[in-house]
């Protein structure tokens, strides 16, 4: 039987603890519109339209690779 392993049980519970927050996160963060991390629909519409514009800015010969409800243009 070991004795005095205190150090290994302390470790492991913050190890275990550090997972547990990360599986938390990412589960939370998967999920923008809920949860503690809540992106609003106008952030998410704006961070679009930014991306738009840049993409016609730097490639005005091409168009965007998909129409309005995300079809692709090569159909």
């Amino acid at each position: 039987m070991r004795k005095n392993n205190w150090g290994q049980i302390v470790i492991l519970v913050v190890v275990t603890g550090l997972l547990a927050m990360a599986l938390v996160i990412v589960r939370d963060v998967d999920c923008p519109f809920g949860g503690i991390i809540n992106v609003s629909l106008t952030a998410i519409t704006e961070a679009e339209c930014q991306a738009t514009c840049v993409f016609l800015a730097n490639y005005k010969a091409a168009g965007l690779p998909c129409d309005e409800q995300g079809n692709c243009g090569n159909t």
